[in-house]
């Protein structure tokens, strides 16, 4: 099989994008996680797929993804955003604690941007 050009990984990834802003949730988890097994090294999209995931309702999972973005993160932003992802993730499963220090984290993360 030929590998998908930059051009196609956009396209799929803004396709998933749009199922995310207009509540298909679970679509978008299905090409998400196609282009997490494609692109593992990419933050963002780790990230993308753990907010799909939290939005459809596989906290555990979003969890998991959450915190391979904030591992492959390169930058301040994305670490920071990597943070946010993880506190809403930590507050679903009602575990304010770690909520209330990956909020401290996104803010420290904020700051060095």
């Amino acid at each position: 099989m030929k590998p998908l050009s930059t051009d196609a990984i956009a396209t799929l990834d803004l396709l998933a994008y749009l199922y995310l802003r207009y509540g298909q949730a679970q679509r978008a988890c299905i090409y998400l996680k196609f282009l997490t097994d494609l692109c593992p090294k990419s933050a963002r999209l780790h990230r993308s797929y753990a907010t799909a995931l939290l939005m459809n309702g596989a906290t555990e999972e979003a969890l998991r993804f959450a915190s391979l973005s904030l591992e492959l993160a390169a930058s301040p932003f994305d670490r920071a955003v990597a943070h946010l992802i993880r506190c809403f993730v930590f507050h679903k499963l009602g575990r304010s604690l770690e909520a209330e220090v990956s909020s401290a984290q996104f803010i420290l993360e904020r700051r060095d941007m």
